[in-house]
């Protein structure tokens, strides 16, 4: 991505970013707790217009295994590997303002100064 005269390019062409909100595409109910529905990251992406960007929570929480407490990442890696396929962008967030789906505490102006 680049800018030129106050315009966005991306891959050498104008691109005006635009994107959905889908938090819950690491959510993999066979490996860990979930934060929303479960997805096929495959029917997601592809029905995306290429170079979209969607936003999704990349949490600590869903990168453990409710099975036996251990690190397990399969399910956000999954997202990024689908993402890479169809060609989109991602921001994957890693703590939310509000605490959803992690520990439900709200975060704080002392969160950010000591997170």
């Amino acid at each position: 991505m680049t800018t030129t005269g106050g315009i966005l390019h991306l891959d050498g062409h104008p691109w005006w970013p635009t994107g959905f909100n889908a938090y819950q595409l690491a959510t993999d109910w066979t490996v860990n707790a979930g934060c929303g529905a479960m997805v096929d990251l495959d029917s997601y992406f592809s029905s995306r217009q290429p170079g979209t960007v969607t936003r999704f929570n990349a949490f600590q929480n869903l990168a453990v295994d409710k099975r036996n407490g251990k690190l397990n990442f399969e399910p956000i890696d999954a997202v990024f590997t689908a993402t890479q396929r169809h060609g989109q962008l991602l921001i994957p967030v890693l703590a939310a303002q509000d605490g959803a789906c992690e520990d439900e505490q709200y975060r704080t102006r002392k969160w950010y100064l000591g997170g």
